[in-house]
């Protein structure tokens, strides 16, 4: 049986093979899943298994819960040198309900397009903060009741060229002289079509929305005054 320490290992050699040739965005195949029985209606862990790609390993010694995966696949992401991020939800208050990790995905990120790179000085000159890879993103949600999750692969401004040069285009076009541009990011969300999400709230039935990050560009005079807004979203 392998050890925690040699696990991580073989997670940081398997995200660095995963992260050769061209891609934008890859969701790697790491899970974890863990078993158990009821003892006098006590549920009792019996064994983890770690999967990382098509290679599983199994901890009968002791348990592995989520929050220690999740930091055992934050430090191989952080060794393999590789631009990701780990996804995962916490649940519980810690007071009245015991907190819970719940470990979702692993992404690991392509490079950004060189249009995204200008549009970030170009951000800078006007004394703007520049946008970091993940501000900007869009992905589809499915949802029941008032229930939902994310449904899909997401999407990011720093692979979208054709956004990035629309977004430069802008400001050279309603930037006025003197004047000042501000940006900000700024989080939305869709139920998607009204009708199918009201009738869902008392059916059991599923409705499809989206959600993310736009990038709001204030055009204003030397004086403060706003002449234009501009919204820009990513698909």
């Amino acid at each position: 049986m392998v050890t925690r320490e040699e696990v991580v290992k073989l997670m940081t050699k398997f995200i660095k093979e995963e992260s050769k040739g061209d891609f934008k965005v890859k969701k790697l195949s790491i899970s974890i899943d863990s078993w158990g029985s009821r003892i006098k209606g006590v549920w009792t862990w019996t064994r983890t298994n770690i999967t990382i790609g098509r290679d599983k390993y199994e901890f009968t010694d002791k348990e592995i819960k989520e929050d220690t995966f999740v930091y055992m696949l934050r430090t191989a992401l952080e060794q393999s040198g590789v631009h990701g991020n780990v996804f995962f939800d916490t649940y519980g208050d810690g007071c009245w309900v015991p907190k819970e990790t719940r470990f979702n995905k692993i992404e690991i990120y392509g490079k950004a397009c060189k249009e995204f790179t200008q549009l970030n000085k170009l951000l800078v000159k006007l004394d703007c903060k520049p946008l970091n890879d993940l501000d900007v993103f869009y992905v589809r949600v499915c949802g029941k009741r008032s229930s939902w999750s994310d449904s899909g692969r997401v999407s990011y401004l720093m692979h979208d060229a054709k956004t990035c040069q629309h977004i430069m285009d802008d400001i050279k076009s309603k930037k006025v002289r003197g004047g000042v541009v501000c940006a900000e990011v700024k989080e939305w969300f869709s139920h998607g079509d009204e009708t199918d999400y009201n009738y869902a709230q008392y059916a059991e039935s599923e409705w499809y929305g989206a959600r993310g990050a736009k990038l709001v560009l204030t055009y204003k005079t030397s004086k403060g005054v706003v002449r234009n807004v501009s919204e820009f979203y990513t698909y």
